[in-house]
């Protein structure tokens, strides 16, 4: 919604050009059914998705507390 949605986004991303790439992203971000392999399991389906397009690391940051 962000890319496609927001007229503010249009100085930095063409419309068609946003779409395309929300289109892009969403046809190979599907990791279809994920298998529980973490203790937070709503970062199993990013295990999935490195599997499936073969990463080779998985890049992880650290929640700042407030």
């Amino acid at each position: 919604e962000i890319l496609t949605e927001r007229p503010r986004m249009r100085r930095w991303i063409d419309l068609p050009v946003a779409e395309l790439y929300v289109e892009t992203i969403a046809a190979v971000a599907d990791p279809g059914q994920v298998v529980p392999l973490t203790r937070d399991s709503a970062d199993d389906y990013l295990i999935a998705l490195a599997r499936i397009h073969h990463a080779e690391c998985i890049v992880l940051g650290r929640s700042r507390s407030p």
